[in-house]
């Protein structure tokens, strides 16, 4: 890195925005909702749907220090065996710390 963290030269390290989109889909003629799916006898897989978008922020201190800080939006869609909907929405705020030699 060009110019790692230093307070006395007021550097501020290096800074990295990034975004990310996964899409996850583990259904398998899962059928309709609100209508009943029995594996033994229609071979249907009602794993769900879950979406994630990601925001993060990483902050190089120096070439062997790494701030992460991440900003996920997940919305997860499934049915259960009886068909009905048991998925959910929710908000998740992740941090690391990597050192490395």
């Amino acid at each position: 890195m060009r110019w790692p963290l230093s307070f006395g030269a007021n550097q501020w390290g290096a800074w990295e925005v990034a975004a990310r989109y996964s899409d996850l889909d583990l259904n398998w003629n899962e059928g309709l909702p609100g209508m009943a799916c029995s594996a033994a006898f229609t071979g249907c897989v009602r794993g769900g749907e879950e979406k994630i978008v990601t925001l993060g922020l990483n902050w190089y201190l120096s070439n062997n220090i790494r701030l992460m800080f991440d900003y996920l939006i997940v919305d997860v869609n499934r049915l259960n065996a009886s068909g009905q909907q048991i998925g959910q929405t929710f908000n998740a705020v992740g941090t690391r710390l990597q050192l490395t030699n």
